[in-house]
């Protein structure tokens, strides 16, 4: 609440207001005072889907008879530019009428009726702006109009679309763990103390093994000795 209007609480009284016959629109607000709650940063690797989203919606939602849909290719051709001009670290979207007139080079009406069509379906929406000037005068501070800010929007059904043709993220690979109740060790598993191995076989006898690996021994050394020599 303002000094003014409290004084008018208090008083009782009213004080008349000049009005200063600005050319600003209705609905107008001051630079600064929404900007920061309607824009959003704004992930640009999900730009392609929401534009081909469009184009199906458009695709879906056109009549029988008519050379195109809802939006039309320069509704398509506005929203694809928005895009481009947008600052998508934090979704700041203010270009003036004439600004996007010159970078799709249509016609100021073909423009004005191409943001009214995508707003009309859902797609963006925008507020219209004033700010003060320096010259206050004897009727109160001046303002003038300036450009809207704009913002995006997605329609329920068009939104589903948009998760759909969104680039999935690849994920790793599953990494193979061994379970926590099993340790991981670089050296195989050792033979277990009551059993013993003789020529691969495990014997479980530790006098039997012995017995065994004696023989095997002899068999080998008597093997190695015949090496060279010429049989009788």
């Amino acid at each position: 609440m303002t000094a003014r209007s409290l004084h008018d609480v208090v008083t009782g009284k009213r004080t008349k207001v000049r009005r200063t016959y600005q050319p600003v629109r209705r609905n107008s607000h001051h630079r600064g005072e929404r900007e920061d709650r309607l824009w959003r940063p704004i992930d640009p690797t999900t730009i392609s889907a929401r534009l081909r989203a469009a184009e199906q919606f458009d695709t879906l939602n056109k009549k029988a008879g008519d050379h195109s849909g809802p939006l039309g290719n320069r509704g398509l051709r506005v929203l694809r530019e928005l895009y481009r001009i947008v600052d998508y670290k934090t979704g700041r979207l203010e270009p003036s009428i004439d600004t996007i007139c010159r970078r799709v080079r249509l016609a100021r009406a073909t423009v004005v009726a191409a943001l009214a069509a995508l707003k009309e379906h859902g797609f963006l929406d925008w507020i219209r702006r004033t700010e003060p000037t320096e010259n206050t005068g004897g009727a109160g501070p001046q303002v003038v109009q300036i450009t809207n800010a704009y913002w995006f929007k997605l329609p329920r059904r068009v939104e589903i679309i948009v998760n759909c043709l969104r680039p999935k993220r690849r994920l790793a690979p599953p990494v193979d763990r061994t379970p926590q109740d099993a340790p991981i060790s670089a050296e195989p598993a050792a033979t277990p103390p009551s059993s013993h191995t003789v020529a691969g076989v495990a014997i479980a006898d530790p006098g039997l093994a012995a017995a065994l690996a004696r023989l095997e021994a002899r068999v080998e050394q008597s093997a190695s000795s015949m090496i060279g020599q010429n049989p009788a």
